[in-house]
């Protein structure tokens, strides 16, 4: 079977299941001084399928501006954990 068949049935298998993504955020550090404030955080996923269920972690950092009166994000970046199994 060629690499792209097994990639179409793959597609195929998940377009008939029910996915369910959930995040939560913690372990938030945030400071700010003046117009500019920054956020680092750590960003846990669960994908819980009929085929069970995976765990993914980040951390994550954010920037964001001060306009006026509103606070509006100029960056947020997301490096990915890689967990032992």
């Amino acid at each position: 079977m060629s690499g792209a068949s097994t990639l179409v049935d793959a597609v195929r298998g998940l377009q008939e299941d029910t996915l369910t993504i959930t995040y939560t955020l913690d372990d938030f550090l945030i400071r700010a001084e003046g117009s500019i404030a920054w956020a680092s955080y750590r960003n846990r996923g669960v994908l819980a399928g009929p085929r069970g269920a995976d765990t993914l972690l980040w951390v994550e950092s954010a920037v964001f501006c001060r306009e006026h009166d509103a606070w509006k994000m100029a960056l947020v970046h997301s490096t990915r954990v890689r967990t032992e199994r």
